[in-house]
């Protein structure tokens, strides 16, 4: 048995024993899925031998859980950020200082920057008006010659799917997407993530 809680965060968090969780972050209140943060030293605990202790949470919390250690979120995070930064620095106006001003204060997006006003940028530490015009001015042509793409339907499921080698084991997962026996979609999880999947 573990203590109800009306917090789903803290709920998950004593789903989750005998590991222990530094964070649990909620990534979809509609799907129930969330991203569980664990010290390094925790994710083998947490996750359990072939993923039962993960999966036995998600079958008494009814949540799909992504569980990461500690490590491999601050990976995660450091590569977002890289990436975030490169495409930011083909802005004129925009280099790596800059880039990381920008990107902490939540404007990584080129569309949002195409969309915002000089006396907005120049609130940002080190952003004067001439380099927030040149900013604008450079972001609002790079967003006219590559429009903001448009959702696609997704293409439909083959008829047929390549059949698996029987009698193949899985992988061990080293950070684990599992998802509650209640048929809930899977959490997304990282890059790299496993997927285990509750029939």
């Amino acid at each position: 048995l573990i203590p109800f809680s009306p917090e789903t965060s803290t709920f998950i968090m004593n789903a989750i024993a005998p590991g222990k969780a530094n964070s649990v972050r909620i990534v979809d209140p509609v799907n129930r899925q969330a991203e569980v943060i664990v010290p390094n030293d925790q994710l083998a605990l947490t996750i359990g031998r072939e993923g039962q202790n993960i999966r036995l949470a998600c079958r008494l919390t009814g949540w799909s859980l992504a569980v990461k250690s500690e490590q491999q979120k601050s990976d995660e995070v450091q590569k977002t950020k890289e990436a975030q930064r490169t495409m930011l620095e083909v802005i004129e106006g925009i280099g790596p200082k800059t880039a990381e001003v920008i990107i902490a204060a939540g404007f990584a997006d080129i569309y949002k920057l195409a969309d915002m006003t000089p006396e907005y940028l120049t609130t940002l530490q080190g952003v004067g008006e001439k380099t927030a015009e040149k900013i604008i001015e450079s972001a609002k042509a790079w967003t006219a010659e590559h429009p903001r793409p448009t959702a696609t339907p997704e293409p439909a499921a083959p008829q047929a799917a390549e059949p698996e080698a029987p009698g193949e084991p899985g992988a061990a997962p080293t950070d684990a997407v599992a998802e509650p026996a209640t048929g809930a979609a899977g959490a997304a999880g990282a890059a790299g993530a496993v997927g285990v999947n509750e029939g």
